[in-house]
C-alpha cells in the first residue's frame, strides 16, 4: 500500500508539473496591429524561438484576434522567427523575406486585444493581451512603428517588456534590438498639469510660417491651458 501511494503521489505531481510547465518556447514577440493608412495590408504577428531546438508548429493556430492555421511542415528554426501576415503577398514585396506565411483572416484590432496561439492539441502556447494605452508603448498606434518585445525571454503580459520598433515597418523576420538596446529614452517634457500654449490650426501660425518653431518666438498672443494632452477620455 506504501508504495502505491508514493506512486500515486509521483504520479500526481508528474501531471501538474506537465500542466504548469511551458508548451514551448514559441513567442509573440513583434506585432504590426495599426499600420499608417494606405498600408492595411502589411500587418503581421511575429513569433520567436527561445531555444536553439527547432520547433514544430505543424497544426499550431491562432485562435483569438486574428484566425491561421500553420500548415504540416511548418519549422520554427532555433533563435529563428517565423512571420504570420494578412497579406503575404504585400507583405513579402514591402520586406522582402521568405519566412513569412499568410494569409491569416481578421483583423488585428488598432485599440489592441487579445491574441491567442495553441498547439496541434488545442493547449494554450501563448495568449497575450495588448493595448495601445496605459503603461504600453503608443508609437505602434499608426505610427509605422511595431509593438516589438525588448527580449523574446521577458514576460509578453507586461507592457515594460514591449517597445516601439526602431524602423518604421519593424524587423519581421530579424531580431528586434540587435545591440540589445531600444535607444528609448522615456522623460516627462511637459508634465501633467504643466501649463501650456497652443493655436489652433485654422491659420499660419505666424508670419513668417516657420518662425513659431524657433526658440526666441514670443507666443504670449497664444491661448494657454494644461497638460496632458489628447481629447474624449475625460482627463484633458
Amino acid at each position: 500500500m506504501g508504495t502505491g501511494t508514493g506512486t500515486s503521489i509521483a504520479m500526481a505531481l508528474l501531471v501538474v508539473a506537465a500542466a504548469t510547465s511551458p508548451l514551448s518556447a514559441v513567442v509573440i514577440s513583434e506585432i504590426h496591429y495599426n499600420p499608417p493608412p494606405g498600408d492595411e495590408a502589411l500587418e503581421f504577428v511575429e513569433l520567436a524561438n527561445d531555444s536553439s531546438t527547432p520547433q514544430d508548429l505543424s497544426g499550431y493556430s491562432f485562435v483569438e484576434g486574428v484566425r491561421f492555421v500553420f500548415p504540416r511542415g511548418t519549422i520554427l528554426p532555433g533563435r529563428g522567427a517565423i512571420v504570420v501576415c494578412a497579406d503575404v503577398d504585400a507583405f513579402t514585396a514591402r520586406h522582402d523575406i521568405d519566412n513569412a506565411l499568410g494569409n491569416f483572416e481578421g483583423r488585428l484590432d488598432a485599440g489592441g486585444e487579445r491574441l491567442t496561439l495553441v498547439n496541434h492539441a488545442g493547449a494554450v502556447v501563448q495568449s497575450l493581451r495588448f493595448r495601445d494605452e496605459g503603461k504600453w508603448p503608443a508609437a505602434p498606434d499608426g505610427t509605422g512603428h511595431t509593438l516589438s518585445i525588448r527580449g523574446v525571454h521577458l514576460d509578453s503580459s507586461e507592457p515594460e517588456s514591449w517597445a516601439a520598433s526602431l524602423e518604421l515597418g519593424g524587423t519581421p523576420g530579424q531580431p528586434n534590438f540587435p545591440d540589445g538596446e531600444t535607444r528609448f529614452i522615456d522623460e516627462d517634457l511637459l508634465p501633467r498639469g504643466a501649463s501650456w500654449r497652443f493655436r489652433k490650426g485654422t491659420a499660419p501660425f505666424s508670419d513668417p510660417p516657420t518662425a513659431w518653431r524657433e526658440p526666441d518666438f514670443d507666443d504670449r498672443g497664444w491661448d494657454q491651458g494644461r497638460a496632458g494632452f489628447g481629447y474624449g477620455d475625460g482627463d484633458d
